[in-house]
């Protein structure tokens, strides 16, 4: 433990378990082990000897501990603070025979913050503003697979800005399909399908993609249809597991399996963030032939551009949707 420079107390603590953490506890924001903490001792909250500052990131989370600043960590044994950037480098215990250092970082924090506004923003910003805050570097990717007379499966991951990706549908002639999981509350499943069918893109669910876009197929239409597709399955319902920053995960394999069944072509977008408000996505094609790879090879190789993408700015990742909370759940035919 060490004081940082803005006066609180940084605790650092173990996850507790053996090997591949089995309670799963460095995950978990219930409870305080594989962590680092941050607090105030100079003054008390309510039933504890000290306060927890009000800006740590999860004092208003739901079933989350407020005193967590950092979380992910097997055995952090030191960490040292760098005063002209703001950060903390700990030395973590890691897995086998490597050993880690982490970043552990508020930036990430600041974006999940900046995203909330600018979904808010998407719903009263202007056409032209949103073409000059979110670019495309190479559009004629697209432009060339629609000579191709090829629709097309956009894959993406919960990084940089893709709420945004909508104003894509402004710069080519595809018929733009999202799919997306309808949302428990009705008011903000309404808000978030104003927000993503601005730009004349068409929102489905994951039961209607196959009939919409067979009958889309049917009329001779060129679709264009966003997967973010990092997300994690059902443990119980995968068909595919395969390692994402070096840990075993089940993996959705829809859009792989949809591109396949229509001959559709792959194409992956990765965003960068250039400063605050304003991005630039750059498309990559992964096939025009999905069916001549091996099953999940596609998702495989998504998964690989996204770790790429992360490695590159791990900030802009959305750490907090739970990526890895199968991880002690891998069914024996995938060990």
């Amino acid at each position: 433990m060490a004081f940082g420079p803005d006066g609180y107390l940084y605790i650092a603590s173990g996850d507790g378990g053996g090997s591949g953490d089995p309670n799963g506890n460095a995950q978990n924001l219930e409870n305080l082990l594989g962590k680092i903490l941050r607090i105030d001792v100079n003054t008390t909250d309510a039933g504890l000897n000290y306060a927890i500052p009000a800006d740590n990131p999860f004092v208003e989370v739901e079933n989350a501990r407020g005193e967590i600043y950092a979380y992910g960590l097997r055995n952090p044994w030191r960490f040292s603070f760098d005063v002209a950037t703001n950060t903390i480098w700990t030395g973590d215990v890691g897995q086998g025979e490597k050993e880690e250092i982490n970043l552990i970082t508020k930036k990430f924090y600041h974006h999940l913050c900046d995203m909330m506004v600018e979904a808010i923003k998407s719903l009263s910003i202007s056409e032209e503003e949103m073409k000059s805050r979110y670019k495309f570097t190479n559009i004629e990717e697209i432009h060339k697979l629609e000579q191709q007379n090829k629709s097309i499966v956009l894959m993406c991951a919960h990084y940089g800005s893709w709420e945004w990706i909508f104003i894509l549908q402004k710069h080519i002639n595809h018929k733009g399909y999202a799919v997306y999981k309808r949302l428990a509350n009705p008011y903000f499943d309404r808000l978030i399908k104003k927000i993503r069918a601005k730009y004349n893109s068409h929102l489905i669910t994951t039961k209607e993609t196959i009939p919409v876009l067979i009958e889309a197929q049917k009329r001779g239409e060129l679709t264009i249809n966003g997967f973010v597709s990092d997300q994690s399955p059902k443990a119980g319902k995968a068909y595919h597991w395969n390692e994402f920053m070096g840990i075993k995960v089940p993996m959705h394999t829809g859009a792989e399996m949809l591109a396949k069944r229509l001959d559709m072509a792959i194409v992956f977008f990765k965003v960068k963030r250039l400063k605050r408000g304003f991005y630039e996505t750059t498309f990559e094609t992964i096939t025009t032939s999905p069916k001549e790879y091996k099953n999940y090879e596609i998702t495989d190789i998504f998964f690989k551009f996204v770790e790429k993408q992360i490695e590159e700015a791990p900030e802009y990742y959305l750490w907090t949707h739970k990526r890895w909370k199968h991880r002690n759940s891998v069914p024996a035919e995938f060990q």
